[in-house]
C-alpha cells in the first residue's frame, strides 16, 4: 500500500504532530515499510531570523525518527532527503511573464507586499535575502547525514540519505534542450510541476535500484491476480 503523510507547508516542528497524527502500522504483524522523509524547505521559506536553526533542525528531525521506532514494522527503511536549492525559483523564473501579465519578479514582491508570500527566502528581488536562504537550506541538509555518521542506532529500521536532485534535474532538462521553466509550477512559481514530480520520482526509483536494491522488497506475487481482476490500470 501507500501512504501520504504530508501537508502542504508543513516544517520540521508541525511535521512532528502531523505524523503522529497520520502514520499509523502494526509492528508485529504488516510488512516492512519504505519511508521518504522529506520537508522540501518550509524551514528556511519565512526568511531571516525566522528560518530553523540547525541544532532545533536536528531534535525535531530525531524525534521523528524516534517515533517511527514506535511504529514501524522490524526490518523497515527511512529515506531521509534534503532541503531544495530554492535559488533556482527565482533564477528560473524572475523575467518571464506570469499568466497575469506581469513578470514573476514583480509578482513575488507583490505576494511579499501583501505578506501572502509562499516563501518570502526566496521569492524575493533581494538577492541578498536569497543567498542566505540557499545556506541555510543546506546546512540544514547537513543535519541528516551527520544524524547518519553519528551512528545512531534504531530498532526496527536503518537509514539513508539523498540530496534532492534539484540541480541534476535542471541540469538534465535544459541539456536537452527543454524550457526549466517547465520544471515549476506556472502559477505559483514556487512548487515543482508535473513533469518535475515525475523526474523527481524516476530519480529515486533507479538510484534506490542501483545503491539500495535490498530496500525496494519482492515483487507484489499478487500482481497478475490483480490485473485478471482489475484489469491493467496503468500501474494502479
Amino acid at each position: 500500500d501507500y501512504q501520504n503523510a504530508g501537508v502542504n507547508g508543513a516544517d520540521c516542528s508541525n511535521e512532528q504532530e502531523y505524523i503522529k497524527q497520520a502514520f499509523k502500522r502494526n509492528q508485529t504483524a504488516d510488512y516492512p515499510v519504505l519511508v521518504t522523509l522529506e520537508l522540501v524547505g518550509n524551514d528556511v521559506c519565512r526568511g531571516g531570523a525566522r528560518m530553523t536553526t540547525p541544532d532545533v533542525f536536528k531534535t525535531r528531525i530525531l524525534n521523528i525518527l524516534n517515533y517511527l521506532d514506535t511504529v514501524l514494522p522490524t526490518g523497515s527503511h527511512v529515506l531521509t532527503v534534503g532541503l531544495a536549492n530554492g535559488s533556482l525559483l527565482y533564477d528560473t523564473m524572475w523575467n518571464r511573464t506570469h499568466p497575469m501579465g506581469v513578470t514573476y519578479a514583480n509578482l513575488y514582491d507583490y505576494l511579499e507586499c501583501l505578506d501572502v508570500s509562499p516563501c518570502k527566502g526566496w521569492l524575493t528581488s533581494n538577492a541578498t535575502r536569497r543567498a542566505e536562504t540557499t545556506e541555510r537550506a543546506m546546512n540544514l541538509s547537513k543535519v541528516y547525514p551527520e544524524i547518519i555518521a553519528s551512528g545512531v542506532q534504531f530498532k526496527h529500521f536503518d537509514l539513508a540519505y539523498f540530496d534532492l536532485p534539484c540541480n541534476e534535474i535542471f541540469d538534465n532538462w535544459t541539456k536537452q534542450g527543454n524550457d526549466p521553466s517547465l520544471l515549476i509550477e506556472p502559477v505559483d512559481g514556487f512548487h515543482p510541476s508535473q513533469i518535475s514530480i515525475s523526474l523527481m520520482a524516476d530519480y529515486y526509483w533507479e538510484r534506490l535500484q542501483r545503491e539500495l536494491p535490498s530496500w525496494i522488497g519482492p515483487v507484489n506475487p499478487n500482481n497478475q491476480a490483480i490485473l485478471e481482476r482489475f484489469g491493467n490500470q496503468g500501474g494502479y
